[in-house]
């Protein structure tokens, strides 16, 4: 935007190199500006506005004889260099509104203050000691219409797993499983707020990707920790609905955040309701505490899960390989070379992701959601039934599948059609919201059905792999410790859950040999051999080609 040489010389506030000069110039001329204002300059020369250009040569002659004592040529000089001056310059711009605006009123006054952070509170003008209480915030109105554009794409997942890409790179369904469960702890149901333990080595990213999803959740939502007590998660932050913990060992003597486990399985599964003594009044009361189901999230190197945990989280495993290992490195290598990533990860600013779903949070109303072609999923298809029924698993599986395709149709709420029953508002989920959230998330399910970690499924596949190249149903352990690449102690630990699961039989080479067992084999070393005890997944791959013609020409028939 630009203003004309006339709009500046009404106002000379505007500073710059060319008004400096142009007061320069008048210094020059023996003019003196205490109040460094244009108009007042031309009233004291009884100059009219100019309409184009600074004072034409007649107003000049004024200009001379009221300052006498100035030399022609010294004069001629100075209004010059003022008429060299551009028409045009450029206006300074105008600094950009904060992405985001906190909050905060004052108990004394009543009256709301504002900044751009919310974690310390502004001073208020009325002079009050004690600090403002939080009110909210809110985002710019622009960033808000620019993150709702996106959530009406058909491709908004697809555009989410590129952003979250730039945090964590590849493990795509699990990064995409995750951020359904994260999106899950939104939901107005509290049923439906699942939670996910991810199973890894150490140094393989759990704790990367756990942050990189909580990162795009509202943040008043979320909150991550490598550390807590019970009194602070059963009363400090029952508000929070998405709890991310580092580590949680719970197998190990003194593992991280051991204390934890019965509280984090109280409020993974209908949330705490404790009873103490009420510090604040020196123990003369008894205080209450009631949090509702919340989401969790958190990692963990061990491989064995109780049945009671298993049955509260969802387990999903990483892995690292050769060539994942190197894409993570290189990455690593660019964003500390090139400026505008040093720069840009510093600032960490609020993504579209975490715009938009605050937005939806923070909606007066929230969505009941209904996924009404559940009840065709009770059907036969291709003369096969999608969920297997021989364990009572099933029963507990199939709620987290349908809790995560509400997360789905959640994600996808600006394209779903809002009904009302009830006096509540209800969002529909659609047969495409449950195929999109079976093809990331099947083989987590799959995983916790089954009970087995995804590090001892592949012990056992490349178990399957050697018997092949080996022609012998007994394996070495030192060849599957070549082939996967770990070290003797982990294969070891792998084994030994493998056995106690009854899927792994073991012995030594002498023993072996001592029972006539048909083979090659070293006295000195340990092998296996897989057990015929075969574990059914939840659903069937080879089903969901089928699955959503099956739904949507089933909903087309029940609404003729």
């Amino acid at each position: 935007m630009v203003i004309s040489v006339d709009k500046m010389l009404k106002d000379v506030g505007h500073t710059g190199e060319k008004i400096n000069n142009l007061e320069e110039g008048l210094g020059k001329i023996g003019y003196k500006s205490k109040t460094n204002n244009a108009d007042e300059f031309l009233k004291k020369m009884e100059c009219e506005e100019p309409k184009d250009k600074f004072p034409d040569r007649e107003e000049r002659k004024k200009l001379k004889a009221e300052k006498g004592k100035v030399k022609d040529k010294e004069f001629h000089e100075v209004m010059k260099n003022i008429d060299s001056m551009p028409n045009e310059i450029e206006k300074p711009e105008k600094k950009e509104e904060p992405q985001i605006t906190h909050s905060w009123e004052c108990p004394s006054c009543g009256t709301f203050q504002y900044n751009e952070t919310g974690i310390t509170p502004p001073k208020c003008s009325c002079g009050r000691k004690g600090e403002l209480k939080y009110y909210g915030y809110k985002y710019r109105q622009d960033l808000i219409d620019e993150a709702l554009e996106k959530f009406k794409r058909e491709d908004v997942f697809e555009m989410i797993k590129v952003e979250t890409s730039k945090k964590h790179l590849g493990d795509d369904n699990l990064k995409m499983t995750m951020m359904l469960v994260d999106t899950s702890g939104l939901l107005k149901d509290q049923r439906q707020r699942m939670s996910m333990a991810v199973k890894a080595g150490s140094s393989e990213g759990k704790d990367n990707l756990i942050k990189a999803i909580l990162d795009n959740m509202p943040n008043e939502a979320h909150l991550f920790l490598t550390k807590g007590t019970t009194a602070t998660i059963e009363d400090d932050i029952d508000k929070i609905r998405i709890l991310g913990l580092s580590e949680m060992n719970m197998n190990r003597e003194g593992g991280a955040n051991k204390d934890l486990v019965e509280t984090i399985k109280q409020r993974t599964e209908g949330g705490t309701h404790s009873m103490k003594k009420n510090i604040e009044d020196n123990m003369k009361s008894v205080k209450f505490s009631k949090c509702e189901q919340g989401t969790v999230v958190f990692g963990t190197t061990e491989t064995e899960m109780t049945e009671e945990m298993q049955t509260r989280f969802i387990c999903g495993g990483m892995k690292s390989t050769p060539e994942s290992n190197k894409m993570v490195m290189d990455y690593t290598c660019d964003n500390v070379s090139k400026i505008d990533r040093v720069v840009d990860t510093a600032e960490s600013p609020d993504n579209w992701i975490r715009i938009g779903l605050a937005t939806f949070h923070n909606k007066e109303e929230q969505f009941y959601i209904v996924l009404p072609y559940g009840e065709f999923l009770k059907e036969k298809i291709n003369g096969k039934y999608l969920f297997d029924y021989s364990t009572a698993r099933g029963r507990r599986d199939i709620k987290r599948i349908f809790a995560l395709t509400s997360a789905m149709t959640y994600l996808y709420q600006e394209q779903r059609e809002i009904t009302e029953y009830d006096g509540n508002k209800v969002l529909v989920s659609t047969p495409e919201d449950f195929v999109k959230t079976l093809e990331i998330s099947q083989e987590f399910f799959n995983q916790s059905y089954t009970g087995l970690d995804s590090r001892l499924t592949n012990v056992l596949n490349t178990m399957k792999d050697l018997e092949k190249s080996e022609g012998c149903e007994w394996v070495a352990r030192k060849d599957v410790e070549k082939v996967t690449g770990k070290d003797r102690n982990t294969i070891k630990g792998y084994f030994v859950t493998l056995a106690g699961e009854g899927l792994v039989e073991g012995g030594n080479g002498e023993t072996l040999m001592g029972r006539g067992v048909g083979g090659s084999f070293k006295k000195d070393k340990i092998y296996f051999k897989r057990e015929d005890i075969e574990k059914i997944p939840l659903i069937q791959q080879s089903q969901l080609t089928l699955l959503k013609e099956h739904l949507e020409k089933k909903m087309a028939n029940s609404e003729q």
